[in-house]
């Protein structure tokens, strides 16, 4: 798991958020990445995302 998942997977379980939620939250997140880094064949990072890319 990449730094910035893990950081954000300890702030929702510092948040007392539960093991499932936490995990599904995971899971989306990772194939957001996936389809960022297929989309724009580029390496993600968190700062290159845009409103676009997440409104459709």
């Amino acid at each position: 798991m990449t730094n910035y998942l893990q950081q954000f997977a300890t702030w929702l379980k510092d948040e007392d958020k539960a093991d499932k939620t936490i995990s599904t939250y995971v899971t989306a997140l990772n194939k957001f990445v996936t389809w960022y880094e297929q989309s724009v064949g580029d390496a993600f990072e968190p700062e290159g995302v845009t409103t676009i890319m997440i409104q459709d």
